[in-house]
C-alpha cells in the first residue's frame, strides 16, 4: 500500500523514472477529483490525495516527463475533473477504455473482484445514498480497502497498454480519434438557454393549450384526436393506406388547403411532445450556457459514436437550433451520402449495387425502377418502400420485423424481399455468408462481435456500420488535419459531421468538407457537400 506524500515524493519519482507507461484512475466526488491512483501493469500502484493541488502538480510534472505514456482508465473523465476541480490542463492521456471496448466488441467490462469487495465494505460502513462520495472524501489514505477499491482501475489501464498492439492500423484509428473528439468534450457546446426555457415551458404547458385552443389535447392518441382530424378532413396514412398518428407518416398526409394551418398546429404539438424528455435531459446538463456531453467514439458494438450525458445525436429538427457556436463563430456541415448501401456495396462487391451507388445515382430510386421493372420518380412512395425495405435487409431484419415496418403482408414483404436478391444477387450471396461466418470484421480489419446463436441476422448490421463507423472516423480525421486554429470539430451526429469556424473562414471550411469528408471505400466513392449552417445548428 503506497500512498504519494511530500515524504514519499522521491520514491514515487523514482518509482515513475522506471517506467516507460503507466495507468491511471481518478476519482470524483461532487464535480471534484478526490483521488489519483497510479500503477504498473505487475500491481504495484500509489494513491495520491488530490485535493492536495500542489502534490498534484508535482505528481502531474514528474508523470508527464520524457516521452512515458499516461493512460487513463477513462481520459475524458479524468481530464475533466482535473481541470474543473483543480485549473489544471493535462494532455498527452491515451484513453485505454476505448482500446478494451475496440478490442473487446460487445463484451461486458467485469470490475475486479477484490475491488468489489471493498466498495461493499465501504458502503456498508458509511451508508445512505451520497455513500460512495463520503468513503472517498472521509476515509484514511491508509484505509486498504480504498487502496482495494480504486487501484484496480490504474492497473486494468496499465495491463491495456501492455497489451496493445500498436502496430494495429485501427488501434491508431481509434485513439487518434477518441483524443481529438475529447478536445470538443471538455470544451462543451453552447446551448440557447432561453431558448431552451421557452420550449420546455411549451411542451411541458401543451396538453393544457391544446385543450384550450382545440377542445381536445392532440399530444394524445386517442379517439379524440382522430375524430379531430376526421372533422378537418385530414388523413394521415402508412404507405399501405392504414390509418396512422405515427410522425413518419406526416410528411405524406392529405390536409386540406383551409385546415393547413391546423395541421401545421397539430405536428408542432406533436413534437413538442415527443422532444419534452430530451429538453429536460439537456436543461438538467446544463452549468452555465453549456453542456459537457461524454463523446465515446466507441459507444456501440459496432464502433458508432454515442453522445450522452445529454445525448445529442437524436435531436429532432425542431431541436437542433438549440445548438449555438461559440460567440462570434459560425457552423458548417456535412452528410456522407447513402452511407448504408455504399458500405455494403464495398463489402459485397456487387457489381449491380456499385452501379446503384456510384456519384450521382440515387440507389433507392435505381432498386425502386429494378423490383419494379419501370422508370420510378423520386415521389414515388415505391422508392420509400425499396429505401426502408435495402435498409432492413442492411440492418438484418428479416420478412416479418420489414412487414411490419411497412404496414404490408408477409407475402408482400417476402416479394420485396426477393426483388432486393434478384437486383442484387452478389450482395444476397455476400449476406448469407457474413451470417454463417466466424471472426466478424470491418472493410478495415477492426474486430466486431460475433453474434450469440439465433441472432445470426446482426451480422450484417455489424458488418455495415461497423464499417460505416471506421469511414466516417478516418474520414473525419482527413477534415481535422486540413482545419486552421481558429476552427474545430464540432459534433458528430450519425453519418453528420459539424464544424465550427469564423464567419470569414465558413465558404472555405464548407468546401474542405465537401473535398475531403467523403471519400473512397473498396473502390465505392461516398460523397459529401459542405454547406454553411450558420449561428445555429441545422441539418447539413
Amino acid at each position: 500500500m503506497r500512498i504519494i506524500t511530500d515524504a514519499t515524493f522521491p520514491a514515487f519519482e523514482a518509482w515513475v523514472s522506471e517506467h516507460t507507461f503507466v495507468g491511471l484512475h481518478g476519482e470524483v466526488a461532487d464535480g471534484a477529483l478526490v483521488l489519483l491512483a497510479v500503477a504498473d501493469e505487475e500491481g504495484d500502484a500509489w494513491l495520491l490525495d488530490a485535493t492536495d493541488r500542489d502534490l498534484l502538480i508535482r505528481a502531474l510534472t514528474v508523470l508527464r516527463a520524457g516521452d512515458r505514456e499516461l493512460w487513463a482508465s477513462d481520459a475524458l473523465v479524468l481530464a475533466r475533473a482535473i481541470w474543473e476541480s483543480r485549473r489544471i490542463r493535462i494532455g498527452g492521456l491515451t484513453d485505454a477504455g476505448t482500446v478494451w471496448r475496440a478490442t473487446q466488441p460487445g463484451a461486458d467490462y467485469v470490475p475486479d473482484r477484490d475491488a468489489q469487495h471493498a466498495w461493499g465494505a465501504l458502503r456498508t460502513q458509511f451508508g445512505g445514498r451520497d455513500w460512495r462520495t463520503r468513503a472517498l472524501l472521509e476515509s484514511s489514505l491508509r484505509d486498504s480497502r480504498l487502496h482495494r477499491a480504486v487501484t484496480p482501475r490504474a492497473v486494468e489501464a496499465a495491463t491495456i497498454a501492455a497489451e496493445c498492439d500498436p502496430d494495429e492500423d485501427w488501434v491508431r484509428w481509434e485513439l487518434r480519434t477518441e483524443a481529438t473528439w475529447r478536445e470538443t468534450a471538455l470544451r462543451g457546446l453552447r446551448i440557447d438557454v432561453d431558448l431552451l426555457e421557452r420550449t420546455l415551458r411549451d411542451a411541458e404547458q401543451i396538453g393544457r393549450t391544446s385543450r384550450r385552443e382545440f377542445g381536445v389535447d392532440l399530444s394524445r392518441d386517442s379517439d379524440a384526436t382522430r375524430r379531430w382530424l376526421d372533422e378537418r378532413s385530414i388523413t394521415i396514412r402508412t404507405s399501405e393506406g392504414r390509418d396512422t398518428l405515427s410522425h413518419h407518416a406526416f410528411d405524406d398526409a392529405d390536409v386540406p388547403e383551409d385546415a393547413r394551418e391546423d395541421f401545421d398546429e397539430f405536428v408542432r404539438i406533436r413534437a413538442l411532445t415527443r422532444d419534452a424528455g430530451k429538453l429536460r435531459e439537456i436543461r438538467d446538463a446544463l452549468r452555465g450556457d453549456r453542456v459537457y456531453p461524454q463523446i465515446d467514439t466507441v459507444g456501440t458494438v459496432t464502433g458508432r459514436f454515442a453522445i450522452r450525458r445529454p445525448a445529442l445525436q437524436n435531436l429532432s429538427p425542431g431541436m437542433r437550433g438549440l445548438l449555438l457556436p461559440d460567440e462570434g463563430m459560425v457552423l458548417v456541415g456535412a452528410d456522407l451520402s447513402h452511407v448504408e448501401p455504399s458500405i455494403a456495396a464495398a463489402l459485397s462487391g456487387d457489381a449491380a449495387m456499385l452501379e446503384a451507388v456510384a456519384p450521382g445515382s440515387d440507389p433507392y430510386l435505381w432498386l425502386a425502377a429494378t423490383i419494379w421493372g419501370e422508370t420510378v420518380l423520386a415521389d414515388d412512395p415505391r422508392r420509400k418502400i425499396a429505401k426502408t425495405a435495402l435498409l432492413a435487409s442492411l440492418y438484418g431484419q428479416g420478412v416479418e420485423s420489414l412487414a411490419q415496418r411497412l404496414a404490408i403482408s408477409e407475402d408482400r414483404a417476402r416479394e420485396v424481399r426477393a426483388g432486393i436478391d434478384r437486383a442484387f444477387p452478389t450482395f444476397a450471396k455476400w449476406r448469407k455468408r457474413v451470417m454463417v461466418g466466424d471472426d466478424l470484421a470491418t472493410f478495415y480489419g477492426r474486430p466486431l462481435p460475433t453474434p450469440r446463436a439465433g441472432e445470426e441476422y446482426k451480422a450484417v448490421n455489424h458488418a455495415v456500420q461497423g464499417s460505416a463507423a471506421d469511414f466516417f472516423k478516418r474520414r473525419t480525421l482527413a477534415v481535422a488535419e486540413r482545419l486552421c486554429d481558429t476552427d474545430r470539430l464540432y459534433l458528430p451526429i450519425h453519418d453528420e459531421l459539424i464544424v465550427q469556424t469564423t464567419p470569414d473562414r465558413a465558404a472555405e471550411v464548407a468546401t474542405i468538407l465537401t473535398e475531403t469528408f467523403g471519400g473512397e471505400i473498396g473502390g465505392v466513392t461516398v460523397e459529401a457537400e459542405g454547406v454553411i449552417l450558420g449561428g445555429r445548428l441545422a441539418h447539413a
